[in-house]
């Protein structure tokens, strides 16, 4: 019996979707090192990624420059803000999973897996 593919979906198509290895940023998350998943973003199918690495942190130890990147806002405030119309009852001391992710297959005309840019700020 074939195992159903994990998806995991994004409210709009971030600009960090337009790079080779890209993060997320969940509240939990049951996904493994190595598991492809599709990848849903405006609620349309846009490719498969393979997860790099799952990483646990307190939200209030996960750099300002990081939050900025992964919401695609501009100040920290902002970030957690967005964050909480996914997550309502987030806050600074809960632990968050930063998923690091790398697409194996773009699904025209979204973006052309030659085009896309490799971009690594996850840890600076």
């Amino acid at each position: 019996m074939m195992n159903k593919k994990k998806s995991l979906k994004f409210a709009q198509h971030f600009p960090k979707l337009n790079s080779l290895i890209f993060p997320t940023m969940r509240d939990e998350s049951d996904l493994e090192e190595k598991e492809i998943v599709k990848i849903i973003a405006e609620g349309e199918p846009i490719g498969e990624a393979e997860v790099l690495s799952v990483e646990r942190y307190k939200l209030k130890d996960i750099p300002t420059a990081f939050l900025l990147y992964d919401t695609d806002t501009r100040s920290r405030e902002d970030a957690i803000e967005k964050m909480r119309r996914y997550y309502p009852d987030l806050k600074e001391s809960d632990t968050v999973v930063i998923l690091t992710l790398q697409w194996v297959f773009v699904q025209p005309p979204h973006t052309n897996m030659d085009e896309l840019e490799l971009k690594i700020e996850i840890h600076s």
